[in-house]
């Protein structure tokens, strides 16, 4: 897209023009999405729990930039009109936004899972708990009663 907007754009181009204004455009997404890629991976290896919340909204936003990046790079006033790398780079990027969203999605499903299967486990084991006090008691009142009928 740089290389697109210098030489379009820059050098005796009209900067108001579509065509000009959509390629800064895909040139803003495309430094968006690598500095808030970059902050994501360097969180990771700073703290491997890195908030899932951060890592979920910026993968929403590249999700929604992406989308509006094919929508006005790809169409035929833009900059990705015809094939080329810019073309498939923009589509590749929207599919790889696609699939992060997805995994992150995924990840909170089974997240939500794993807190429900917690809860039932927690009410399993108090009810066996119950059950096993109860039981406990009836042993120890039944005994009771036996060692009072021996006297």
């Amino acid at each position: 897209s740089a290389s697109i907007y210098d030489k379009n754009c820059l050098s005796g181009g009209d900067t108001e023009d579509k065509f000009c204004n959509r390629t800064v455009l895909s040139i803003v997404i495309g430094c968006v999405g690598t500095v808030s890629s970059l902050l994501v991976v360097a969180s990771k290896f700073a703290n491997s729990d890195a908030p899932f919340i951060m890592e979920s909204f910026v993968g929403a936003l590249l999700f929604v930039l992406q989308a509006f990046g094919v929508a006005y790079t790809t169409s035929d006033n833009g900059p990705g009109a015809p094939l080329g790398n810019l073309y498939y780079s923009s589509w590749f990027s929207f599919v790889c936004s696609f699939f992060i969203g997805s995994s992150c999605f995924e990840e909170h499903q089974a997240h939500i899972l794993m807190k429900e299967q917690e809860k039932e486990e927690h009410r399993f084991r108090k009810r066996f708990q119950q059950r096993s006090d109860k039981r406990r008691r009836a042993n120890e009142s039944g005994m009771a009663r036996f060692t009072y009928e021996e006297d």
